[in-house]
C-alpha cells in the first residue's frame, strides 16, 4: 500500500516537472520570436499598471472627485 502512494507521488512530481518545462519552453519561444524583446502578457500588465497609476494621480489631484461622489469615501 505504501509503495503505491510513493509511486503515485513520484508520478505527480514528474507531471509537474513536465508541465513546468512546457510552460517555460512556450514562454522562452514567445520571447525569442517577439519583435520588442518582451512577452505579450508582460506588455499588457505594464500597460494596465500605467493606466491605473494615471487614474490614481487623477484621484489624488481631486479631478475625479467632483465627477463621481462615490470616490470621496
Amino acid at each position: 500500500m505504501l509503495e503505491a502512494l510513493v509511486a503515485l507521488s513520484l508520478v505527480g512530481n514528474i507531471v509537474q516537472f513536465v508541465d513546468f518545462g512546457i510552460k517555460t519552453g512556450k514562454t522562452v519561444r514567445e520571447l525569442y520570436k517577439s519583435t520588442d524583446g518582451s512577452i505579450q502578457r508582460l506588455s499588457e500588465i505594464e500597460k494596465e499598471a500605467f493606466d491605473q497609476a494615471e487614474l490614481f494621480k487623477k484621484i489624488l489631484k481631486g479631478s475625479l472627485k467632483d465627477r463621481d461622489p462615490k470616490l470621496i469615501n
